[in-house]
């Protein structure tokens, strides 16, 4: 499995995803389950000033996971843990700012 090492210029958002089934029945009851163990760590990657060669990396990173669909490594460097990971949507979004600098930004989940 691959390893994603680019490390995000600015503070990044983080947070955590469960998932819960409900079935709801007459008179108003439900019954809930959990549907994780464990919860989905969410992580939004930014990097506010990309350099363009960077940012063409990252671009190959993404293409060869196929967007979606290939885990890989990366190391939050917050807490120095290594997660296996995927990028939560299939597109790529890179904004141009300047002739060397672009705007990448993305959310990766991890994956049981």
């Amino acid at each position: 499995m691959e390893t994603f090492n680019f490390t995000p210029q600015k503070t990044y958002e983080y947070g955590t995803k469960w998932k819960t089934n409900v079935s709801t029945f007459g008179e108003g009851k439900e019954q809930r389950r959990k549907k994780y163990s464990l919860p989905i760590r969410i992580f939004h990657w930014e990097a506010p000033t990309c350099p363009t060669g960077d940012a063409a990396n990252i671009q190959d990173f993404f293409n060869a996971r196929f967007g979606s669909y290939e885990a890989f490594y990366w190391t939050n460097p917050i807490d120095s843990i290594i997660y296996t990971v995927r990028f939560v949507e299939d597109s790529l979004k890179i904004e141009y700012i300047n002739f060397n600098i672009r705007k990448v930004s993305f959310d990766l989940q991890t994956v049981k």
